[in-house]
This record gives structure tokens, C-alpha cells and sequence, in this order.
């Protein structure tokens, strides 16, 4: 499953939770992901 599908799933998921801000946090061996989705609203956008 690519990124973005994992947000569009979360953002249908956590809508249907209840909550609209949220701080996502993947910490992988070198690597550190971290997100936003405010006002129920993930960016449009990816940054490194």
C-alpha cells in the first residue's frame, strides 16, 4: 500500500472516530515520518 493510501485510510478512519487533528509518527532504522492532518484535512503536499 503507497503513503498515500495509508493517509486517505487514516483520514476515513479517524472521521469516523471523531477526531480531526492528528499527528501521525512512523520511526523506521534511519528514517523518521511525521504527519499532519488538521482540520481533518491531510496536506497536499510531502516534504523530506
Amino acid at each position: 500500500m503507497s503513503d498515500l493510501h495509508q493517509v486517505l485510510w487514516l483520514r476515513l478512519y479517524l472521521n469516523a472516530c471523531g477526531f480531526s487533528q492528528v499527528v501521525t509518527f512512523d520511526m523506521g532504522g534511519t528514517s523518521c515520518d511525521v504527519g499532519l492532518i488538521a482540520d481533518g484535512i491531510p496536506p497536499n503536499y510531502f516534504r523530506t
